[in-house]
C-alpha cells in the first residue's frame, strides 16, 4: 500500500526517538513518564499496519471506506398463495469517507443491489462547528430527522416508517445541540408520493413518501425539529423528538391523490404536512421506542403509531453469540377513506413485527423476524405474513 513520504519520515523519526533515545535518556525519566512510554509501545505492537491503514486523498484529505452487506432467507404468504422461499441478496454497500479537516467531511452511499442499477442512496457534507461551536450544516441527500430518531434495529420498517420517512431528499439542514436540548431545521426538494410494499413481499403497497429521482419541484419542503435527552443514571436515559414537515405537492402528487377511490380533493389544494413525536426510554437492556404520526396532503388525511419494547442481554464472556435482543413492535396506518377492495392504498392496517437479533460477533447479526400484517380490505381478509432471517456485515 501506498503512503506519504511525509507519513513514512514521521514514522521513521517516531521509532528512532522511542527505540533508539528511550535507552540513553531512561535514567532521567520519573516512573509515570516511563510507565506512558511502556504502554504507548504496547498499543503500537498491537496496531502493527496502523500506517498502512491510513489513506490520504490528492488534497490532503483523510480517506476511510466502511460498508454493509445484508444476505436473506424470505418466505413470504401472497393472497393466500405461498411463495417459494428463497435466498437473496438485499443490498452491498460501499460508504466512502474523506474528512477534509476536523469539521469538514464528506461521505456517501453506495448501494448495490440485485436487479437494479447501481445508485447514490445518501451523501453528506458535512460542516461541524459552523457557523458556530456545537452547530453543523449538512448538505446533501439524507432521511427526515424522525428516521435517526426511530431506532429501527429490524431489517423491516413499522408501517408509519414506510409511509412517511424510508427515504432520502436533496436538502440543506442546519442544527445544533445545547446541553440536552437538541434541534434542526431543514429546506429541501421533498419527497414525492408514491406507493411502496410493507415488507419484502411487493404485494398490497400503500401510499410511501418517495425519493424525488424526477419531476424536482423546487424546494418544496420545510422541517422543524425540536428534541430534549438526557441521562438520568440509575433511572435511565430519555431521548424525545418533536417533528413538524410543511410540505408543497406537484403535478405529479396531485394527479397520484386523484386516483385513489374515495378522494374529495381538488386541483388547487397543494399543501400538506407531516407532524407528530417519537419517545425513547431505555435503562440497562431494556428500551421502549414510541411513536406518532399525522399527516395531510391535500383533503387525504393519514394517521399511525407503533410501540417498541426490546430487550438486550450481553454476554461478555463468549466470543462468538455474545449478545442476543429481542425486539417487538405493534403499530397501525389509519386512512381517512373508506376502503377499496380493489385498491390496497386505501387500506386500514396494523403490523405485528417479532424479532431475535443476534450479535455473532462484532458487526455482524444474525436477524430472525417475523411480520404479522393485517388490513381492513373493505371486503375478504387477504393472507400476506412473512418470515425473515438475515446476515448483516458491516466493515
Amino acid at each position: 500500500m501506498k503512503i506519504t513520504k511525509r507519513l513514512f519520515l514521521l514514522w521513521m523519526s517516531m521509532m528512532l526517538v522511542l527505540v533508539i533515545g528511550r535507552s540513553s535518556v531512561q535514567a532521567e525519566l520519573t516512573p509515570e513518564m516511563k510507565k506512558e512510554i511502556d504502554e504507548y509501545m504496547e498499543k503500537k505492537q498491537a496496531e502493527e499496519g496502523l500506517v498502512d491503514k491510513l489513506l490520504t486523498t490528492k488534497k490532503g484529505g483523510k480517506f476511510s471506506l466502511g460498508g454493509e452487506l445484508e444476505y436473506e432467507y424470505v418466505d413470504v404468504q401472497n393472497g393466500g398463495k405461498k411463495a417459494e422461499p428463497h435466498f437473496v441478496l438485499d443490498k452491498f454497500v460501499l460508504q466512502p469517507k474523506v474528512n477534509i479537516n476536523e469539521d469538514i467531511s464528506i461521505e456517501a452511499q453506495l448501494y448495490f443491489q440485485p436487479h437494479n442499477k447501481t445508485s447514490i442512496n445518501e451523501f453528506h457534507i458535512m460542516f461541524k462547528n459552523i457557523p458556530c461551536k456545537h452547530t453543523y450544516i449538512d448538505a446533501g441527500l439524507f432521511e427526515r430527522e424522525i428516521k435517526n430518531h426511530s431506532h429501527r434495529i429490524t431489517e423491516g420498517y413499522p408501517l408509519v416508517g414506510t409511509a412517511f420517512w424510508r427515504d432520502d431528499e436533496y436538502a440543506l439542514s442546519l442544527g445544533g445541540e445545547w446541553k440536552s436540548l437538541y434541534g434542526s431545521l431543514l429546506v429541501g426538494d421533498g419527497l414525492a408520493l408514491g406507493e411502496k410494499q410493507v415488507a419484502e413481499d411487493s404485494s398490497y403497497k400503500i401510499i410511501h413518501d418517495n425519493k424525488r429521482d424526477e419531476d424536482f419541484n423546487g424546494l418544496s419542503e420545510f422541517n422543524a425539529n425540536f428534541g430534549y435527552r438526557n441521562d438520568y443514571g440509575k433511572l435511565g436515559k430519555v431521548d424525545v423528538l418533536l417533528f413538524y414537515v410543511y410540505k408543497e405537492l406537484s403535478d405529479s402528487d396531485i394527479e397520484f391523490l386523484m386516483d385513489i377511490p374515495g378522494y374529495e380533493g381538488d386541483l388547487d389544494d397543494k399543501s400538506g404536512f407531516r407532524r407528530g413525536f417519537g419517545a425513547d426510554y431505555s435503562i440497562g437492556g431494556l428500551r421502549l421506542y414510541g411513536q406518532y404520526i399525522e399527516a395531510e396532503d391535500g383533503e387525504l388525511k393519514r394517521s399511525g403509531w407503533y410501540i417498541q419494547p426490546s430487550y438486550k442481554v450481553k454476554l461478555a464472556q463468549r466470543e462468538y453469540f455474545n449478545a442476543f435482543e429481542v425486539v417487538f413492535r405493534y403499530g397501525e396506518l389509519d386512512m381517512d377513506v373508506t376502503p377499496d377492495p380493489a385498491d390496497s392504498r386505501t387500506w386500514d392496517r396494523d403490523k405485528i413485527a417479532i424479532a431475535l437479533i443476534s450479535d455473532i460477533c462484532k458487526n455482524v447479526k444474525l436477524k430472525t423476524e417475523y411480520y404479522v400484517n393485517d388490513e381492513d380490505t373493505g371486503a375478504e381478509d387477504v393472507d400476506n405474513d412473512e418470515f425473515l432471517t438475515q446476515l448483516e456485515v458491516k466493515f
